[in-house]
């Protein structure tokens, strides 16, 4: 089953790692990215920022993310 949900503090973990992730193998980006999405991430989650992520969950684990600016 799918699942769309918007994402919470609880998911920035899954979201820095797998974003960097994705960069490191397509990319060969280094760690030096992870700490740019890290920030990126936790502004994003900040209570002055306008935009969300959700996630595409499915059997209740995430597989997709996307970012929602306005």
């Amino acid at each position: 089953m799918l699942n769309i949900r918007t994402a919470t503090k609880h998911d920035q973990t899954y979201i820095i790692e797998s974003h960097s992730e994705i960069y490191k193998k397509e990319r060969n980006f280094d760690e030096s990215f992870k700490i740019f999405i890290k920030a990126s991430v936790e502004t994003i989650f900040s209570s002055d920022h306008s935009g969300e992520i959700w996630l595409l969950e499915k059997e209740g684990k995430p597989v997709v993310q996307l970012r929602l600016v306005y």
